[in-house]
């Protein structure tokens, strides 16, 4: 099973010795159609939790390396 990390200067997936980064904004792009699909489909409590992570991403303060 993969762990899942985010800050606002990167975003990695990782899988054993590989990395892959995704940008935050992207990130934040795919929560929020996965947050408007939820909607529709009568899943709102997810939905507000999925748009609250995006709230949290964009609130936190870039980490400098």
């Amino acid at each position: 099973m993969p762990k899942y990390t985010a800050n606002i200067q990167s975003v990695e997936l990782l899988r054993g010795e590989q990395a892959a980064k995704i940008s935050p904004l992207m990130l934040c792009d795919h929560l929020i159609q996965v947050a408007q699909e939820a909607d529709q489909a009568g899943y709102v409590q997810t939905a507000a939790h999925l748009v609250a992570l995006v709230d949290r991403l964009f609130d936190a303060a870039p980490q400098r390396h």
